[in-house]
């Protein structure tokens, strides 16, 4: 996919994502690259599609090194020759004069700058049977390296480097003998790598038996695109937020709702502290609270410290029959949140109640902002029990508990 193709598809992933189908700049609330990053890394889970892109053509590369049968190879081979020098490295010694770009893409796969490894190279093994399509210097097939990079200085004397496995040597009475032929004559130290070579290549061509690669990435041994997808997606190691945003998915409430906790907990949703800071809002002294006007609105002030709101939660509790001490931040608000109660159920129930209080909050603020409303402790309450009551019931259409249960004990309910 060529680079100019890639970035207008994602302009336009990110403009649905953030503005719907709103015209107009949209403020883009959380990186695409952190959006691409799957839910288990407390992520939005988006396909990058340029990662993608990578992975099926290494679907194609596959095909093309692991003896796929068909016209479409002999097309291929007819036109463009077979990779070379060895069909995991990609390239050709004439170049890629009047080779397509799909040709070139599949030809340098992996050693892309934005990848930032040769992946494929390095995700593939080779298994080698009689040597007869096995590259002896370049296929990693004596552990996960090439034996051009473990021996460089012997593969830069060697007078042999494209022969095959199977043209190092030859058979006598059933026994294997190699044959090394060199440049010049070897150094003592040259002659002491030569004898770490002899000894790693202890794994003799087998009669019969013919060569084969292996993808590492995948326990049946074969290339799939979500295994490759997986590698080249892989990150930095998850922090403690990460962690934390991975628990947001699995819950019974609408996936919209979902994500705005998720991205409330990155303190990336459209505060009044946060468009002062990105400049929608211009004058600091229209980024006070909506519900009461006395500090910054902030998110931990907006859905936890604000004394119109904080009274919610404790009630919330009583409700529930559990003493509640006031974190000082929304992110130890859900911390909490996750260690009340034992089992899936338990858990589920629980999360349900935060996802419905913060949208709740949420929608009220919106209310008094754009449609000049008035909120109350008791009226944010009951919305709160009304919501995640008719959440509950849409993903668990055949429990018999009514409205009328679920204010006496929701616990009950859903354990």
């Amino acid at each position: 996919m060529p680079l100019k193709v890639w970035k207008n598809i994602v302009k336009l992933q990110r403009g649905f994502l953030w503005g719907g189908a709103t015209l107009g700049r949209k403020i883009a609330w959380v990186r695409w690259d952190k959006v691409c990053r799957p839910n288990s890394d407390g992520r939005l889970g988006i396909r990058d599609l340029r990662v993608v892109n990578l992975a099926l053509l290494g679907k194609w590369r596959w095909r093309l090194i692991s003896g796929g049968q068909g016209i479409w190879r002999d097309i291929i081979s007819a036109r463009y020759g077979l990779l070379y020098p060895s069909p995991h490295f990609g390239g050709r010694p004439s170049g890629f004069r009047g080779a397509s770009l799909w040709w070139k893409d599949v030809s340098l796969l992996g050693s892309s700058v934005e990848i930032g490894s040769d992946w494929f190279s390095k995700g593939v093994l080779k298994r080698v049977g009689n040597g007869g399509s096995s590259s002896f210097w370049f296929d990693p097939w004596v552990g996960d390296i090439p034996l051009k990079i473990q021996f460089q200085s012997l593969f830069q004397l060697s007078d042999q480097q494209l022969d095959l496995v199977g043209e190092m040597g030859y058979w006598l009475d059933l026994e294997w003998h190699w044959v090394f032929r060199w440049r010049r004559d070897l150094s003592v130290p040259e002659i002491g790598l030569l004898e770490a070579l002899l000894s790693a290549v202890q794994n003799t061509p087998l009669l019969g038996v013919v060569d084969s690669w292996s993808w590492r990435h995948d326990s049946t041994g074969t290339y799939s695109v979500k295994s490759a997808y997986m590698v080249l997606s892989a990150g930095s190691v998850a922090s403690d937020l990460d962690s934390l945003l991975a628990r947001v998915w699995k819950s019974w409430a609408p996936s919209k709702v979902i994500v705005f906790s998720w991205q409330l907990l990155q303190d990336r949703v459209p505060s009044r502290q946060n468009l002062l800071r990105r400049r929608v809002i211009r004058d600091p002294r229209d980024s006070f609270c909506a519900f009461c006007g006395a500090s910054l609105e902030s998110v931990d002030h907006l859905f936890v410290t604000c004394d119109s709101i904080s009274p919610v939660w404790y009630s919330l509790f009583r409700w529930l029959d559990f003493r509640f001490v006031s974190p000082p931040s929304i992110s130890s608000v859900f911390q909490s949140f996750l260690g009340f109660g034992v089992g899936r159920k338990i858990r589920l129930g629980w999360l349900l109640i935060w996802h419905a209080t913060v949208c709740t909050i949420w929608n009220s603020r919106n209310d008094v902002i754009f449609a000049r409303g008035t909120v109350s402790i008791e009226s944010l309450v009951d919305k709160v029990k009304l919501s995640s009551w008719k959440w509950y019931l849409a993903k668990n259409p055949g429990s018999p508990c009514s409205f009328y249960e679920w204010e006496v004990q929701p616990i009950l309910c859903w354990s």
